[in-house]
Protein backbone atom coordinates (compact mmCIF):
# COMPACT_ATOMS: atom_id res chain seq x y z
CA UNK A 1 0.00 0.00 0.00
CA UNK A 2 2.76 2.42 0.90
CA UNK A 3 4.57 1.69 -2.38
CA UNK A 4 1.39 2.40 -4.31
CA UNK A 5 0.77 5.65 -2.45
CA UNK A 6 4.37 6.77 -3.03
CA UNK A 7 3.98 6.01 -6.73
CA UNK A 8 0.80 8.09 -6.87
CA UNK A 9 2.49 11.04 -5.18
CA UNK A 10 5.56 10.76 -7.41
CA UNK A 11 3.37 10.61 -10.50
CA UNK A 12 1.51 13.73 -9.43
CA UNK A 13 4.79 15.47 -8.69
CA UNK A 14 5.95 14.71 -12.23
CA UNK A 15 2.69 16.05 -13.66
CA UNK A 16 3.11 19.22 -11.63
CA UNK A 17 6.65 19.70 -12.91
CA UNK A 18 5.39 19.21 -16.45
CA UNK A 19 2.68 21.82 -15.94
CA UNK A 20 -0.18 19.31 -16.22
CA UNK A 21 -2.16 20.06 -13.09
CA UNK A 22 -1.13 20.67 -9.49
CA UNK A 23 -1.67 18.70 -6.32
CA UNK A 24 -2.03 20.47 -2.98
CA UNK A 25 -2.04 17.62 -0.49
CA UNK A 26 -3.16 19.58 2.56
CA UNK A 27 -6.10 21.05 0.69
CA UNK A 28 -7.49 17.57 0.00
CA UNK A 29 -8.27 17.10 3.67
CA UNK A 30 -9.85 20.55 3.79
CA UNK A 31 -12.05 19.72 0.78
CA UNK A 32 -13.22 16.40 2.16
CA UNK A 33 -13.65 17.88 5.64
CA UNK A 34 -16.00 20.55 4.27
CA UNK A 35 -18.14 17.96 2.47
CA UNK A 36 -18.17 15.73 5.54
CA UNK A 37 -19.21 18.65 7.76
CA UNK A 38 -22.25 19.27 5.54
CA UNK A 39 -23.09 15.55 5.74
CA UNK A 40 -22.83 15.61 9.56
CA UNK A 41 -25.12 18.64 9.76
CA UNK A 42 -27.85 17.09 7.62
CA UNK A 43 -27.54 13.63 9.18
CA UNK A 44 -27.81 15.05 12.68
CA UNK A 45 -30.80 17.21 11.69
CA UNK A 46 -32.62 14.17 10.33
CA UNK A 47 -31.83 12.02 13.38
CA UNK A 48 -32.53 14.32 16.35
CA UNK A 49 -34.83 17.21 17.12
CA UNK A 50 -33.19 20.60 17.67
CA UNK A 51 -31.14 21.06 20.82
CA UNK A 52 -33.83 23.01 22.63
CA UNK A 53 -36.29 20.10 22.22
CA UNK A 54 -33.99 17.47 23.75
CA UNK A 55 -34.87 15.91 27.04
CA UNK A 56 -33.16 17.67 29.94
CA UNK A 57 -31.17 14.55 30.78
CA UNK A 58 -29.65 14.51 27.27
CA UNK A 59 -28.31 18.08 27.45
CA UNK A 60 -24.87 17.14 28.69
CA UNK A 61 -21.66 19.01 27.89
CA UNK A 62 -20.71 16.40 25.30
CA UNK A 63 -24.14 16.65 23.66
CA UNK A 64 -23.87 20.43 23.57
CA UNK A 65 -20.46 20.25 21.90
CA UNK A 66 -21.78 17.65 19.43
CA UNK A 67 -24.71 19.87 18.42
CA UNK A 68 -22.46 22.92 18.07
CA UNK A 69 -19.91 21.04 15.93
CA UNK A 70 -22.58 19.51 13.67
CA UNK A 71 -24.55 22.74 13.28
CA UNK A 72 -22.64 24.53 10.45
CA UNK A 73 -23.94 24.12 6.90
CA UNK A 74 -23.16 27.39 5.09
CA UNK A 75 -19.65 27.76 6.50
CA UNK A 76 -18.30 24.53 4.94
CA UNK A 77 -19.71 25.70 1.59
CA UNK A 78 -17.81 28.98 2.02
CA UNK A 79 -14.67 26.87 2.33
CA UNK A 80 -15.62 25.17 -0.95
CA UNK A 81 -16.00 28.56 -2.63
CA UNK A 82 -12.65 29.81 -1.35
CA UNK A 83 -10.95 26.59 -2.50
CA UNK A 84 -12.62 26.90 -5.90
CA UNK A 85 -11.47 30.50 -6.22
CA UNK A 86 -7.95 29.50 -5.23
CA UNK A 87 -7.67 26.45 -7.49
CA UNK A 88 -9.67 27.69 -10.49
CA UNK A 89 -9.60 31.47 -10.28
CA UNK A 90 -5.95 31.50 -9.26
CA UNK A 91 -5.04 29.29 -12.19
CA UNK A 92 -6.90 31.64 -14.55
CA UNK A 93 -4.84 34.58 -13.30
CA UNK A 94 -1.65 32.58 -13.71
CA UNK A 95 -2.54 31.55 -17.26
CA UNK A 96 -3.40 35.12 -18.19
CA UNK A 97 -0.03 36.31 -16.94
CA UNK A 98 1.65 33.51 -18.92
CA UNK A 99 -0.51 34.30 -21.99
CA UNK A 100 -1.59 30.64 -22.08
CA UNK A 101 -5.28 30.89 -21.21
CA UNK A 102 -7.45 28.74 -23.50
CA UNK A 103 -11.20 29.48 -23.34
CA UNK A 104 -12.12 26.14 -24.93
CA UNK A 105 -9.98 24.12 -22.54
CA UNK A 106 -11.28 26.08 -19.56
CA UNK A 107 -14.89 25.53 -20.64
CA UNK A 108 -14.35 21.79 -21.10
CA UNK A 109 -12.63 21.41 -17.73
CA UNK A 110 -15.36 23.28 -15.89
CA UNK A 111 -18.22 21.60 -17.76
CA UNK A 112 -16.87 18.12 -17.11
CA UNK A 113 -16.04 18.90 -13.49
CA UNK A 114 -19.62 19.98 -12.80
CA UNK A 115 -21.71 17.73 -15.00
CA UNK A 116 -20.01 14.33 -15.05
CA UNK A 117 -20.85 13.84 -11.34
CA UNK A 118 -24.00 16.01 -11.40
CA UNK A 119 -26.04 14.07 -13.96
CA UNK A 120 -25.93 10.74 -12.06
CA UNK A 121 -26.55 12.63 -8.79
CA UNK A 122 -29.70 14.14 -10.30
CA UNK A 123 -30.76 10.64 -11.38
CA UNK A 124 -30.35 9.43 -7.79
CA UNK A 125 -32.33 12.45 -6.57
CA UNK A 126 -35.15 11.68 -9.03
CA UNK A 127 -35.19 8.01 -8.03
CA UNK A 128 -35.50 8.88 -4.33
CA UNK A 129 -38.30 11.32 -5.15
CA UNK A 130 -40.21 8.60 -6.98
CA UNK A 131 -39.69 6.03 -4.21
CA UNK A 132 -40.86 8.47 -1.54
CA UNK A 133 -43.98 9.37 -3.52
CA UNK A 134 -43.12 12.81 -4.81
CA UNK A 135 -43.75 14.17 -8.30
CA UNK A 136 -40.77 15.04 -10.48
CA UNK A 137 -40.87 18.56 -11.87
CA UNK A 138 -39.04 18.37 -15.20
CA UNK A 139 -39.00 22.16 -15.53
CA UNK A 140 -37.22 22.32 -12.20
CA UNK A 141 -34.82 19.62 -13.40
CA UNK A 142 -34.03 21.62 -16.55
CA UNK A 143 -33.55 24.75 -14.46
CA UNK A 144 -31.05 22.95 -12.22
CA UNK A 145 -29.15 21.64 -15.23
CA UNK A 146 -28.87 25.27 -16.36
CA UNK A 147 -27.76 26.29 -12.84
CA UNK A 148 -30.77 28.54 -12.33
CA UNK A 149 -31.68 27.25 -8.88
CA UNK A 150 -31.79 30.15 -6.40
CA UNK A 151 -32.43 32.40 -9.43
CA UNK A 152 -35.71 31.16 -10.92
CA UNK A 153 -36.08 27.58 -9.68
CA UNK A 154 -35.77 25.67 -6.42
CA UNK A 155 -33.23 22.90 -5.87
CA UNK A 156 -34.38 19.83 -7.79
CA UNK A 157 -36.60 17.48 -5.75
CA UNK A 158 -35.60 19.22 -2.52
CA UNK A 159 -31.93 18.24 -2.84
CA UNK A 160 -30.92 21.26 -0.77
CA UNK A 161 -27.13 21.30 -1.41
CA UNK A 162 -27.75 21.91 -5.11
CA UNK A 163 -28.25 25.59 -4.33
CA UNK A 164 -24.50 26.13 -4.21
CA UNK A 165 -23.95 24.85 -7.76
CA UNK A 166 -25.66 27.90 -9.22
CA UNK A 167 -23.04 30.02 -7.47
CA UNK A 168 -20.19 27.75 -8.56
CA UNK A 169 -21.20 27.63 -12.22
CA UNK A 170 -21.75 31.37 -12.49
CA UNK A 171 -18.40 31.94 -10.75
CA UNK A 172 -16.88 30.03 -13.64
CA UNK A 173 -18.85 31.93 -16.27
CA UNK A 174 -17.86 35.31 -14.84
CA UNK A 175 -14.19 34.43 -14.50
CA UNK A 176 -13.91 32.53 -17.79
CA UNK A 177 -15.66 35.18 -19.87
CA UNK A 178 -13.61 37.99 -18.28
CA UNK A 179 -10.41 36.05 -18.96
CA UNK A 180 -11.45 35.46 -22.57
CA UNK A 181 -11.94 39.19 -23.12
CA UNK A 182 -8.60 40.00 -21.48
CA UNK A 183 -6.75 37.27 -23.37
CA UNK A 184 -7.86 38.71 -26.71
CA UNK A 185 -8.66 35.38 -28.38
CA UNK A 186 -10.51 36.82 -31.37
CA UNK A 187 -13.36 39.26 -31.95
CA UNK A 188 -16.14 36.66 -32.10
CA UNK A 189 -14.92 34.90 -28.98
CA UNK A 190 -14.57 38.20 -27.12
CA UNK A 191 -18.05 39.35 -28.18
CA UNK A 192 -19.56 36.05 -27.04
CA UNK A 193 -17.61 36.31 -23.78
CA UNK A 194 -18.89 39.83 -23.14
CA UNK A 195 -22.46 38.62 -23.62
CA UNK A 196 -21.84 35.76 -21.19
CA UNK A 197 -20.27 38.13 -18.70
CA UNK A 198 -23.26 40.47 -18.87
CA UNK A 199 -25.61 37.51 -18.39
CA UNK A 200 -23.65 36.28 -15.37
CA UNK A 201 -23.73 39.77 -13.81
CA UNK A 202 -27.50 39.80 -14.34
CA UNK A 203 -27.78 36.38 -12.71
CA UNK A 204 -25.86 37.63 -9.69
CA UNK A 205 -28.44 40.31 -9.05
CA UNK A 206 -30.59 37.41 -7.76
CA UNK A 207 -27.75 35.76 -5.83
CA UNK A 208 -25.67 36.85 -2.84
CA UNK A 209 -22.68 39.00 -3.84
CA UNK A 210 -20.98 38.12 -0.53
CA UNK A 211 -20.45 34.55 -1.74
CA UNK A 212 -18.97 35.84 -5.01
CA UNK A 213 -16.44 37.80 -2.94
CA UNK A 214 -15.48 34.56 -1.18
CA UNK A 215 -14.52 33.07 -4.54
CA UNK A 216 -12.61 36.21 -5.53
CA UNK A 217 -10.67 36.17 -2.24
CA UNK A 218 -9.56 32.62 -2.95
CA UNK A 219 -8.35 33.64 -6.41
CA UNK A 220 -6.50 36.72 -5.15
CA UNK A 221 -4.73 34.61 -2.49
CA UNK A 222 -3.33 32.21 -5.11
CA UNK A 223 0.05 34.00 -5.54
CA UNK A 224 0.63 33.77 -1.76
CA UNK A 225 1.26 30.03 -2.07
CA UNK A 226 4.83 30.84 -3.14
CA UNK A 227 5.37 33.40 -0.38
CA UNK A 228 6.84 32.47 2.98
CA UNK A 229 4.17 33.94 5.22
CA UNK A 230 5.15 35.00 8.77
CA UNK A 231 3.75 32.84 11.52
CA UNK A 232 1.90 35.83 12.96
CA UNK A 233 0.14 36.48 9.65
CA UNK A 234 -0.94 32.84 9.39
CA UNK A 235 -2.15 32.88 12.98
CA UNK A 236 -4.20 36.05 12.40
CA UNK A 237 -5.66 34.54 9.22
CA UNK A 238 -6.68 31.35 11.01
CA UNK A 239 -8.20 33.42 13.83
CA UNK A 240 -10.19 35.45 11.31
CA UNK A 241 -11.43 32.27 9.64
CA UNK A 242 -12.58 30.72 12.91
CA UNK A 243 -14.06 33.93 14.39
CA UNK A 244 -15.92 34.67 11.15
CA UNK A 245 -17.35 31.14 11.08
CA UNK A 246 -18.42 31.40 14.73
CA UNK A 247 -20.05 34.80 14.19
CA UNK A 248 -21.85 33.46 11.13
CA UNK A 249 -23.18 30.53 13.12
CA UNK A 250 -24.35 32.71 15.97
CA UNK A 251 -26.33 34.77 13.44
CA UNK A 252 -28.48 31.79 12.49
CA UNK A 253 -32.10 32.34 13.46
CA UNK A 254 -33.19 28.95 14.76
CA UNK A 255 -34.66 27.52 17.93
CA UNK A 256 -31.08 27.03 19.10
CA UNK A 257 -30.38 30.77 19.03
CA UNK A 258 -31.41 31.15 22.64
CA UNK A 259 -28.86 28.49 23.58
CA UNK A 260 -25.87 29.81 21.67
CA UNK A 261 -26.45 33.42 20.51
CA UNK A 262 -24.83 36.59 21.85
CA UNK A 263 -26.38 40.01 22.46
CA UNK A 264 -24.70 41.74 19.49
CA UNK A 265 -23.19 40.29 16.34
CA UNK A 266 -21.98 41.69 13.01
CA UNK A 267 -24.27 40.94 10.03
CA UNK A 268 -23.87 37.41 8.75
CA UNK A 269 -22.63 38.62 5.34
CA UNK A 270 -19.81 40.51 7.06
CA UNK A 271 -18.98 37.46 9.17
CA UNK A 272 -18.79 35.34 5.99
CA UNK A 273 -16.44 37.86 4.37
CA UNK A 274 -14.17 37.83 7.43
CA UNK A 275 -14.20 34.04 7.40
CA UNK A 276 -13.41 33.83 3.68
CA UNK A 277 -10.54 36.33 3.95
CA UNK A 278 -8.92 34.35 6.74
CA UNK A 279 -9.61 31.06 4.97
CA UNK A 280 -8.08 32.30 1.71
CA UNK A 281 -4.76 33.20 3.36
CA UNK A 282 -4.78 29.95 5.33
CA UNK A 283 -5.43 27.97 2.14
CA UNK A 284 -2.51 29.71 0.41
CA UNK A 285 -0.26 28.88 3.36
CA UNK A 286 -1.38 25.23 3.37
CA UNK A 287 -0.80 25.00 -0.38
CA UNK A 288 2.80 26.03 0.13
CA UNK A 289 3.50 23.50 2.87
CA UNK A 290 5.87 20.74 1.67
CA UNK A 291 5.13 17.08 2.38
CA UNK A 292 8.40 15.38 3.39
CA UNK A 293 7.66 12.84 6.11
CA UNK A 294 6.67 9.32 4.97
CA UNK A 295 4.02 9.20 7.69
CA UNK A 296 2.51 12.48 6.51
CA UNK A 297 2.60 11.24 2.93
CA UNK A 298 0.55 8.22 3.92
CA UNK A 299 -1.87 10.49 5.74
CA UNK A 300 -2.11 12.74 2.70
CA UNK A 301 -2.70 9.75 0.41
CA UNK A 302 -5.77 8.98 2.50
CA UNK A 303 -6.89 12.61 2.26
CA UNK A 304 -6.45 12.53 -1.51
CA UNK A 305 -8.54 9.36 -1.77
CA UNK A 306 -11.32 10.87 0.35
CA UNK A 307 -11.27 14.22 -1.44
CA UNK A 308 -11.58 12.43 -4.77
CA UNK A 309 -15.25 11.60 -4.15
CA UNK A 310 -16.13 14.58 -1.93
CA UNK A 311 -18.07 16.32 -4.73
CA UNK A 312 -20.18 13.22 -5.34
CA UNK A 313 -20.71 12.91 -1.58
CA UNK A 314 -21.88 16.52 -1.45
CA UNK A 315 -24.32 16.02 -4.32
CA UNK A 316 -25.82 12.69 -3.23
CA UNK A 317 -25.89 12.62 0.56
CA UNK A 318 -29.07 14.64 0.93
CA UNK A 319 -31.38 12.42 -1.17
CA UNK A 320 -29.83 9.33 0.44
CA UNK A 321 -30.60 10.78 3.87
CA UNK A 322 -34.12 11.64 2.74
CA UNK A 323 -34.65 8.01 1.75
CA UNK A 324 -33.28 6.73 5.06
CA UNK A 325 -35.37 9.23 7.02
CA UNK A 326 -38.44 8.17 5.02
CA UNK A 327 -37.79 4.52 5.87
CA UNK A 328 -37.29 5.34 9.57
CA UNK A 329 -39.42 8.45 10.12
CA UNK A 330 -38.27 9.18 13.65
CA UNK A 331 -36.41 12.17 15.06
CA UNK A 332 -35.24 11.51 18.58
CA UNK A 333 -35.51 13.80 21.57
CA UNK A 334 -32.89 11.93 23.56
CA UNK A 335 -29.35 10.74 22.95
CA UNK A 336 -28.76 7.03 23.44
CA UNK A 337 -26.33 4.42 22.19
CA UNK A 338 -29.05 3.09 19.88
CA UNK A 339 -29.83 6.35 18.10
CA UNK A 340 -26.13 7.24 17.92
CA UNK A 341 -25.83 3.94 16.04
CA UNK A 342 -28.61 5.07 13.68
CA UNK A 343 -26.74 8.34 13.08
CA UNK A 344 -23.48 6.52 12.29
CA UNK A 345 -25.35 4.07 10.04
CA UNK A 346 -26.79 6.95 8.00
CA UNK A 347 -23.35 8.48 7.59
CA UNK A 348 -21.88 5.13 6.51
CA UNK A 349 -24.60 4.60 3.91
CA UNK A 350 -24.07 8.08 2.47
CA UNK A 351 -20.32 7.50 2.22
CA UNK A 352 -20.83 4.08 0.63
CA UNK A 353 -23.34 5.28 -1.96
CA UNK A 354 -21.14 8.25 -2.86
CA UNK A 355 -18.10 6.01 -3.30
CA UNK A 356 -19.97 3.53 -5.50
CA UNK A 357 -21.34 6.35 -7.65
CA UNK A 358 -17.93 8.02 -7.82
CA UNK A 359 -16.24 4.98 -9.37
CA UNK A 360 -18.02 4.97 -12.77
CA UNK A 361 -18.54 8.75 -13.04
CA UNK A 362 -16.49 11.35 -11.14
CA UNK A 363 -13.44 9.10 -11.21
CA UNK A 364 -13.69 9.03 -15.03
CA UNK A 365 -13.85 12.80 -15.47
CA UNK A 366 -10.30 12.89 -16.85
CA UNK A 367 -11.16 10.14 -19.35
CA UNK A 368 -14.08 12.20 -20.61
CA UNK A 369 -11.86 15.25 -21.06
CA UNK A 370 -9.19 13.32 -22.93
CA UNK A 371 -11.80 11.70 -25.19
CA UNK A 372 -13.42 15.04 -25.98
CA UNK A 373 -10.11 16.77 -26.63
CA UNK A 374 -8.85 14.03 -28.91
CA UNK A 375 -11.92 14.32 -31.13
CA UNK A 376 -13.14 17.88 -31.06
CA UNK A 377 -10.42 20.26 -29.88
CA UNK A 378 -7.32 21.60 -31.55
CA UNK A 379 -3.86 21.93 -30.07
CA UNK A 380 -4.81 25.13 -28.24
CA UNK A 381 -7.32 23.25 -26.12
CA UNK A 382 -5.24 20.24 -25.16
CA UNK A 383 -3.71 21.68 -22.01
CA UNK A 384 -5.95 21.24 -19.00
CA UNK A 385 -6.76 24.16 -16.72
CA UNK A 386 -8.09 21.90 -14.00
CA UNK A 387 -6.33 21.49 -10.66
CA UNK A 388 -8.91 19.28 -8.99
Amino acid sequence: MSTKNSAILESRARRTAAGDGEQYAWLDWLRFGAAFAVLLCHARGGTWLDYGSLETGSKSLIATIFFVVTRPNLEPVVIFFVLSGFLVGGKILERLIQASFSPSSFALDRFSRIYVPLVPALAVTALVALVTGRTIDFGELAGNLLSLQCVVFSSFADNAPLWSLSYEVWFYVLAGSAATVIAGTGNKARLFAMILFAGAVLIYTALSPALLYCWIMGAVAYPLRNVKLPGLAVGVAALLAVSGAVASQLNMKTKESAEFALVWLPPRELAILVMSAGTAVTVAWLAGRPVRSKIIRKWQALGTALAAFSYTLYLTHYPVLELLNWLVATRYNDITVANIGVFLFKISVCLGVAWLLYLPFERRTGDFRRWFRSRFMGRGGRRSHDTR
